[in-house]
């Protein structure tokens, strides 16, 4: 057995760093895989989900005091602003 061969099996059939050789092929990025299965819709906010329930229950008018602690709701009823009335 060459030294190099009792290398290989001492690492588990891979070089050492230094032996191994680069790919610039290999060293390209990958993007990572998104968190959710491709087809499926994007997650949504609780403020989303919300104003979707609202919207599904035809509302058209909703009254509110504006505060950070929900923000969300906020935005979501923004982006309804042609559905719901706020």
């Amino acid at each position: 057995m060459k030294p190099a061969d009792s290398t290989l099996a001492r690492s588990g059939g891979q070089p050492p760093n230094d032996q191994r050789q680069t790919n610039s092929a290999a060293s390209v990025a990958v993007p990572p895989a998104p968190s959710h299965p491709q087809g499926a819709p994007a997650p949504r906010s609780g403020g989303q989900i919300l104003v979707d329930a609202l919207k599904v229950h035809g509302v058209d008018m909703a009254f509110g005091v504006p505060g950070e602690s929900y923000l969300s709701v906020l935005d979501a009823l923004y982006d309804a602003r042609d559905a719901i009335k706020f």
